[in-house]
């Protein structure tokens, strides 16, 4: 007897994306000692325009003042429209639960040296944003998170699928799905890459761009160190430590197992941070904390959740793979 599919999407880049690409950006820079102002495409084409005249850009002789034109709101919805729509056709077999959108994030609350996702407060939202949002959420019957992030929601109920007996695809092109151990990860961005099933282990490597890869417990391991920037949270900064993908790869190279990468992890945290270590928090707080406690608290930024009642506990995992400290 064939399971009944259950296919669970993350949708919140669908959203993002389609509002992002129905505005024109460009940004105003003024030169403040002399008035001047002129627009450039972004700050990036500023800057190798000014290297391109060989003058030295000083910070504080100039101010930037982002510009949005957007489209009309039909073109973003268009293009909302084609990616859902080309989801539920591509798995036309299957139960599609399409996820979007969070609030009361309980990531925001931890004692992190910088907020999480602080590093974004600046960053410029797409002008249709809330109004795809609501549409995509009431015309495709989306489900939105509540206390936790959308990808911890699109993982719970993907298990939850999946412990009923159905045959469970997670689509989402976020990097913390590639955790997410005995589902099916399709990436809807890059939609003619194989779908993956995901184990305990997976073999690491480095792609042409010295990228670090793998899924499952290398992955997470991989994460738990390095953090996410593009979510202002890294364990290895904290500590002040240099290491990139190539370096990763070098201290993982000679594990087998998934036990073998946790012990790593372990150590790393124990050698990185020891019994004893001073900083201050995002509000101000002076936090004394040992390694244990480091290590606990980036498995949380770093972890989703894969049930509703999930602590987020790295006990839980160590225990598993009969790793005691």
């Amino acid at each position: 007897m064939t399971k009944k599919k259950l296919v669970v999407v993350d949708a919140d880049t669908i959203v993002f994306r389609s509002a992002a690409v129905a505005e024109q950006r460009t940004v105003e820079v003024e030169h403040l000692p002399s008035g001047r102002k002129k627009i450039y495409k972004n700050k990036t084409t500023f800057k190798k325009a000014m290297k391109e005249k060989g003058y030295s850009v000083k910070p504080e002789e100039f101010s930037f003042v982002d510009i949005q034109e957007p489209e009309p709101i039909s073109h973003c919805l268009h293009n909302i429209k084609l990616q859902a729509d080309g989801i539920i056709e591509r798995f036309s077999d299957a139960d599609v639960i399409f996820c979007a959108g969070d609030k009361n994030n309980f990531r925001l609350d931890l004692p992190l040296p910088t907020r999480y996702k602080s590093n974004r407060d600046e960053t410029v939202r797409p002008f249709h944003l809330k109004d795809a949002r609501d549409y995509f959420i009431s015309k495709y019957k989306a489900v939105s998170a509540d206390g936790y992030e959308v990808d911890d929601l699109s993982i719970i109920l993907a298990y939850e699928g999946l412990h009923k007996g159905k045959d469970a695809v997670l689509c989402s092109p976020d990097k913390d799905a590639k955790q997410a151990i005995g589902l099916k990860l399709f990436d809807y961005v890059n939609p003619d890459k194989p779908i993956v099933e995901i184990n305990e282990w997976h073999d690491i490597e480095l792609d042409s761009k010295r990228d670090f890869k793998s899924y499952g417990v290398p992955w997470l391991c991989y994460q738990w160190i390095n953090g996410d920037l593009s979510d202002g949270f890294s364990a290895k900064s904290l500590v002040g430590i240099k290491l990139g993908d190539v370096g990763f790869h070098t201290l993982f190279k000679d594990c087998k197992k998934p036990k073998d990468n946790l012990e790593v992890v372990v150590n790393w945290f124990k050698d990185s941070f020891g019994d004893s270590f001073n900083y201050n928090d995002w509000n101000g707080n002076e936090v004394n904390a040992d390694w244990k406690e480091i290590m606990g608290l980036y498995y949380k930024c770093c972890r989703v959740k894969c049930r509703e009642d999930d602590a987020l506990d790295y006990n839980e995992i160590l225990e598993r793979y009969g790793i005691s400290i």
